[in-house]
């Protein structure tokens, strides 16, 4: 028995038969490194890209081949508008120059061949004119048709800050499938190296638009995106101008066209398996949903890369069905010159997402602005939206620096506040809200996402640094956490809006809750006086000593309940090491309440001393906002028991003890862990010093 048939609503991916030409862009730049002040002629980089019917000859066909070999494609040339001579302040040629440019993509199943070069070009400066690429034809469409033309407008005035202008920059994939009887909504990718304002408009003269300046939708200048309702079957050619200009005088600092073809199609066929007497093995729907992105970056995102440096990304579509017989078979793109891709795998870890890499190494000519375009397409045929990369060559993107974490290691349960720093100055994410994530480890491998930080709301950023609130969480007690960041975390204010890379090392931002003593029920109130040392935990007995630092009596809690212990690395417990001698200013913070230190006595025995001075005088002191630290002493370093010693904070006080906080005790051989506690919130300077005294008779 055959297996029923029913139709589903989707992408039909069909090649064009008819004439040749496929859409394009136009962009320009100058490189102000090369400016020759005493010259009256500057060099611009005109980048031109082109797409063709790949066998409508030899010099439109592609293959891989044809990109590895550096091969060209291309049909007509650029040359300026009208007569340009009479418009300049000096009698001089505008170069023409052909639109021969190296392959970069292909697809036989959609048949087309793009790709993509740059062309320097000498002109005076200070003067204003028009590019145009012009030929025929484009395929049979829906409106209008026969000839192309892609108008650039080029500026060499220098603009009020003493600068060259560059040209704002676009592109996109040569065909966008979509499906009839839908509203599609298709978003235009703008970028620009200068950080100016950007809009679209649709290309309105002859030389802008062709045969196509038919308007097909609705246009949103910015962020531009192209309403378009699919009402009938073939093609429509699109027509795009995007601006650069002055934020205040709305003039224009110059133009470039983006052209493309939008492909309605019908509906495909989707098998699905039979419900009655069918006796034949298991058979799998197809997925009636087209692919999604679910990668690393972000749609639009701008990654900065040096020059002769290699940039790789992780490319990730993803089929979103269950038990279907989908897979993703080819992952179409639109790339800058010398990027390499990798073939499609699937992910290890999930069955429905598919991986590609993408690698660049940019030439120190490819400086300034270009793009990665890519679009998903299935075994049932259908696609899925495009998703574009902005790369800005020779601007060095944002990066955390690992050894300003704050804070790291053991944390205590209601820690709230956390900090990094940044290597360069930077402002919120410009085009979408990432989330700082965090995840608690499991020891099955599959870790749990306990939080997630809308970086809107619950992060301060500063210059340099990054303030993270995670508000009233408590973390659970002895377990062990990571920290991850999504791209775009921070952004350069230049260019195209720098982000930052994502972080996914699940040791890059660790830290640990320590297990702690958990009264039981019914709790004892005792009275204490605080020795300068004592042997054990505070007991359910009053314990003086013959040196005591004050005769004051506190309250506290007491337990019966044992501590919860675990084998840890020290290093979970000791984000630094100090040794005796040591003597260093430190300021206690929101950011970093706990100071956390460890030592090692390498003797048989030695009296220890940790001091804590805040330097207050004794007059000031209870009016100062100062309170003296809490000392705590755990042994060995791994501890995780109450503390053998601890000092008291002198907020009780009112005249003695205002100038350090004191903890000396008697230690063995081994490593030990301090804890420098503002139990009160006063935080503020105070110098610590680790010392130590030793006799023959302890060794």
């Amino acid at each position: 028995m055959m297996p029923p048939v029913i139709f589903v609503v989707t992408f039909l991916i069909i090649s064009a038969s008819a004439s040749h030409y496929r859409g394009g862009s136009l962009s320009w730049s100058i490189d102000e490194r090369t400016i020759n002040e005493s010259s009256s002629t500057v060099v611009v980089r005109i980048t031109q890209r082109h797409s063709y019917r790949t066998n409508y000859s030899s010099s439109t066909f592609c293959n891989k081949t044809t990109i590895a070999n550096g091969g060209l494609i291309g049909d007509g040339t650029v040359s300026c508008l009208g007569n340009c001579s009479e418009i300049l302040p000096v009698i001089y040629s505008i170069p023409v120059f052909t639109t021969n440019v190296p392959c970069t993509d292909f697809s036989d199943e959609f048949g087309y061949s793009s790709g993509e070069g740059s062309v320097a070009v000498v002109v005076p400066k200070d003067v204003r004119f028009t590019y145009v690429s012009q030929s025929c034809c484009w395929i049979s469409l829906l409106h209008g048709g026969s000839g192309w033309s892609l108008a650039l407008v080029v500026d060499t005035h220098r603009r009020r800050n003493g600068k060259y202008n560059n040209s704002p920059k676009t592109s996109s994939s040569p065909v966008v499938q979509v499906q009839i009887g839908q509203t599609h909504v298709i978003p235009i990718p703008m970028a620009d190296s200068d950080g100016d304002a950007l809009r679209c408009r649709w290309g309105n003269t002859p030389a802008e638009c062709g045969g196509i300046c038919h308007p097909k939708g609705t246009l949103q200048p910015f962020p531009c995106q192209l309403t378009y309702e699919a009402t009938a079957l073939g093609y429509e050619g699109v027509a795009l101008v995007i601006e650069d200009y002055d934020r205040i005088t709305n003039e224009s600092y110059s133009s470039i066209p983006l052209q493309f073809l939008i492909h309605i199609v019908d509906r495909i066929q989707i098998t699905v398996p039979p419900t009655l007497n069918y006796t034949g093995p298991p058979i799998l729907p197809a997925c009636a949903v087209s692919p999604v992105y679910v990668g690393d970056r972000h749609h639009g995102a701008c990654i900065g890369i040096a020059s002769n440096a290699t940039a790789t990304e992780r490319v990730v579509f993803k089929v979103p069905c269950n038990d279907s017989s989908t897979i993703i078979t080819d992952i179409l793109t639109v790339s800058p010159p010398g990027m390499t891709k990798s073939p499609i795998s699937m992910d290890s870890n999930d069955n429905n997402a598919y991986i590609m890499y993408v690698q660049w190494t940019p030439r120190p000519d490819q400086y300034g602005i270009h793009q990665l375009c890519l679009t998903p397409v299935d075994s049932a045929g259908q696609t899925g939206q495009q998703v574009c990369y902005t790369f800005q060559v020779d601007v060095a993107p944002p990066q955390f620096v690992a050894e300003s974490i704050t804070p790291k290691g053991l944390v205590p349960r209601n820690q709230a506040i956390w900090s990094i720093s940044t290597n360069q100055h930077v402002v919120p994410p410009i085009q979408r809200t990432p989330y700082i994530r965090y995840f608690k480890r499991l020891l099955n491998g599959t870790d749990e996402e306990v939080l997630r930080v809308n970086t809107t709301t619950n992060v301060i950023y500063q210059t340099t640094q990054l303030i993270i609130n995670t508000s009233n969480t408590i973390w659970e007690d002895g377990a062990h956490y990571y920290i991850l960041f999504d791209s775009g975390i921070v952004s350069l204010n230049q260019s195209c809006g720098i982000e930052s890379a994502s972080i996914m090392d699940k040791h890059f931002w660790e830290f640990w809750i320590e297990s702690v003593t958990t009264p039981i029920a019914t709790t004892t109130p005792i009275a204490t006086t605080t020795p300068i040392a004592t042997t054990t935990p505070i007991a359910t007995t009053t314990t003086t000593t013959t040196t005591p630092i004050s005769t004051t009596t506190t309250t506290a809690l007491v337990t019966t309940t044992k501590p919860t212990t675990r084998a840890v690395d020290s290093d979970y417990y000791c984000p630094r090491w100090l040794s005796f001698g040591t003597v260093v200013n430190l300021t206690s913070s929101a950011l970093e309440p706990n100071y956390t230190f460890c030592f090692t006595v390498n003797t048989s025995f030695a009296d220890v001393t940790i001091t804590a001075n805040t330097w207050t005088s004794c007059s000031t002191w209870k009016m100062s906002g100062t309170a003296d630290p809490l000392l705590e002493l755990f042994t060995p370093e791994t501890s995780i028991d109450s503390p053998v010693a601890q000092n008291d904070d002198g907020n009780s006080i009112s005249h003695l003890n205002c100038y350090a906080a004191v903890l000396s005790y008697r230690l063995t051989k081994g490593n030990h862990r301090v804890v420098i506690r503002h139990p009160k919130c006063a935080y503020g300077n105070f110098e610590l010093r680790l010392s130590n005294e030793i006799t023959n008779t302890f060794k």
